[in-house]
């Protein structure tokens, strides 16, 4: 970190840039996600209960997966 013109001072402010590439995340529906952190994954008719692992609310409904889930699976929605 480079600070042109002198040291930072206490209390100041600053920005910090971590990487210049856009970030690439696993999403999916909030209410695809049970409370305690299971999902129920559809391949071929068949359905599997995996546990997932939720990061941050990215908006419109849908949430961050960190773990439990790769691009492109299928989700289960519960009834309503």
């Amino acid at each position: 970190m480079a600070r042109p013109g002198g040291a930072l001072l206490a209390g100041s402010s600053v920005t910090v840039r971590l990487g210049h590439e856009p970030r690439h995340v696993v999403t999916a529906p909030r209410a695809a996600i049970a409370s305690d952190g299971y999902a129920v994954v559809v391949d071929n008719g068949r359905s599997t209960l995996r546990s997932v692992t939720v990061g941050r609310d990215v908006g419109n409904g849908r949430v961050e997966i960190l773990s439990g889930l790769t691009s492109g699976e299928r989700l289960a929605r519960p009834p309503h």
